[in-house]
């Protein structure tokens, strides 16, 4: 879930193709929570008072990078897809 979420979009192009290589789209997400579930049981994991961004800028890979809390420990994901 996602508690406050800003988006930050800027497209251009004239052709759906050129707008989807020129454009760039950034989500900023505040006291969000995620729930995992483990591939290898029925457990879930329970990611709260998640905050940073996800961003999509031209021609570059899909970055996510948020803080958030497992219980009481902190944890922070950084994560980005391939050019």
């Amino acid at each position: 879930t996602i508690g406050s979420m800003g988006v930050d979009l800027s497209l251009k192009g004239r052709s759906l193709d050129a707008v989807l290589r020129q454009s760039s789209l950034k989500f900023f997400i505040k006291q969000g929570s995620w729930r995992i579930k483990s591939p290898a049981s029925d457990n879930y994991l329970d990611v709260t008072g998640l905050n940073g961004e996800i961003v999509a800028d031209k021609e570059e890979a899909v970055a996510i990078n948020l803080d958030g809390v497992v219980g009481k420990i902190p944890v922070k994901f950084d994560i980005s897809g391939a050019t």
